[in-house]
């Protein structure tokens, strides 16, 4: 299996425990949604500080405030998520630069990674968090 990073593993895992526990229209504490999948509060307030950012979730202040997700789960894409959380380009596989004098054998890795490249990245975008959510709920 593909090894993602911590930050994104998190990421999805608290994001999915918003969307399954946030009352409609309410908000989760960093504290609850940290204890309910047991990540570091800290680490979390840093990933919950980067989607933010780029709009996934939002937040409000004070003694009602908290986290919720800044659009239904059925907008919010995988790659969305791990552009926010891991800056970027997640799968930097560095194809070589195209060159004219090439083994037959070099063409066909290159034109593979780049077939393996294009699959991965039409599945980030087009698996959705509550397409995540239903997989886990028939998984249980």
């Amino acid at each position: 299996p593909m090894i993602l990073s911590t930050k994104i593993t998190y990421s999805v895992r608290a994001l999915a425990y918003l969307a399954a526990h946030a009352p409609e229209g309410g908000y989760l504490s960093l504290t609850e949604v940290a204890n309910g999948e047991g990540i570091s509060l800290n680490y979390l307030a840093h990933l919950f500080s980067k989607l933010r950012a780029r709009g996934v979730i939002e937040s409000i202040r004070g003694r009602r405030g908290g986290y919720r997700l800044a659009r239904p789960p059925e907008e919010i894409t995988l790659q969305e998520i791990i552009e926010a959380v891991d800056m970027g380009d997640f799968l930097n596989l560095n194809l070589p630069p195209e060159v004219e004098d090439r083994s037959s054998c070099r063409m066909v890795t290159d034109l593979l990674w780049a077939g393996f490249d294009r699959h991965v990245r039409r599945f980030l975008t087009e698996t959705t968090l509550a397409s995540v959510l239903e997989e886990v709920e028939e998984a249980a």
